[in-house]
């Protein structure tokens, strides 16, 4: 049992040590540098983490259309649940940092990024739309013009619901009375 324990501190270890840039620049930077940049040091880490997510997923695109494992429109759709899947560890390790959930937490977390970034998915799709339909902005343009809005709505989103401590145990706590009210009845 000891062995086990040992192993998982060791695991966490590891994963922490991956995705500390902020302990790196923190070293790197010369202190007066590091004061004045870290306060925005979770909206850059998200940008990062987030360029390097993209990037991953691209690549991912390609070798799987390159290698014609599957047709492109399936590859497209392996590619975006991998890239949703690896934005999710990003964020919850490299970001917002909440390694320390209960196991009940981790699935509120896990469903609740699930439910948001698939509203945020259809409101990209309409919000495209809109730019080009109505403002007639052209479907190239539309795309650039777009993606700050999202990405600004994907970190408020992760930050106030998705990778909210207070969130996460609130809805704990209402699905926990809910599950006793049943049980009474």
């Amino acid at each position: 049992m000891k062995n086990n324990d040992n192993n998982a501190k060791n695991e966490k270890g590891l994963i922490n040590k991956i995705f500390d840039i902020e302990g790196v620049l923190k070293r790197l930077l010369p202190e007066k540098l590091y004061v004045r940049i870290e306060p925005f040091m979770e909206s850059a880490l998200f940008v990062f983490w987030g360029v390097i997510t993209t990037l991953i997923g691209l690549i991912f695109y390609h070798v799987l259309v390159l290698l014609n494992l599957f047709g492109y429109k399936y590859a497209k759709i392996i590619q975006m649940i991998f890239s949703k899947i690896l934005s999710y560890v990003c964020n919850k390790f490299g970001v917002f940092k909440t390694t320390e959930n209960k196991k009940h937490e981790n699935v509120i977390e896990i469903a609740l990024f699930i439910i948001t970034r698939a509203a945020i998915m259809v409101l990209d799709y309409f919000l495209l739309i809109f730019f080009v339909q109505v403002l007639g902005i052209d479907r190239i343009v539309a795309n650039y013009v777009e993606f700050p809005i999202i990405v600004a709505i994907n970190y408020i989103t992760g930050k106030l619901i998705v990778y909210n401590r207070k969130m996460q145990i609130f809805l704990g706590r209402l699905f926990k009375k809910s599950e006793k009210d049943n049980e009474i009845k």
